[in-house]
């Protein structure tokens, strides 16, 4: 135990997942995962595990110095919206970045807030209940799960 207590969640590395990490996944009593990329918050269709999924792009899918204005323009459209952070990418060579992030969110009026606090306000009986889809988003090398 790392922190002390057990895990609460799984976030599957690069968004890859197929149905044997879904049914490996539902054996240890997770209460959400962050395995995709979709837009909105699911239920994962055999498992009845909670999706909450990273929809804002990384720093690496977006480049440039335009990466505020993609991320505001998806904030506009979005009605939440999870920031993929990476220890080693936004935790190191961009943590810069990362900081100019959270002052403008911040500046914005925007709540950060963890995903068991995110978790803790979704209503999990109104959500879609579906399967996850690869595809391959916008700045992205290989697909992943949607």
């Amino acid at each position: 135990l790392l922190t002390g207590r057990p895990a609460t969640a799984f976030g599957a590395p690069a968004w890859l997942i197929d149905a044997r990490v879904m049914d490996v996944l539902g054996e240890f009593g997770f209460q959400y995962l962050s395995c995709t990329r979709a837009k909105e918050p699911f239920v994962h269709e055999g498992s009845g595990l909670l999706e909450i999924p990273s929809n804002l792009p990384c720093w690496e899918e977006i480049g440039g110095e335009n990466r505020w204005t993609v991320i505001e323009k998806r904030l506009a459209d979005a009605s939440f919206a999870i920031l993929p952070v990476h220890a080693e990418i936004e935790g190191g060579i961009a943590v810069d970045y990362l900081r100019r992030i959270l002052d403008r969110l911040d500046r914005n009026a925007f709540e950060v807030m963890t995903l068991d606090v995110m978790k803790s306000r979704l209503d999990e009986v109104s959500l879609p209940t579906r399967r996850h889809r690869l595809a391959l988003l916008p700045g992205r090398a290989v697909p992943c799960a949607v």
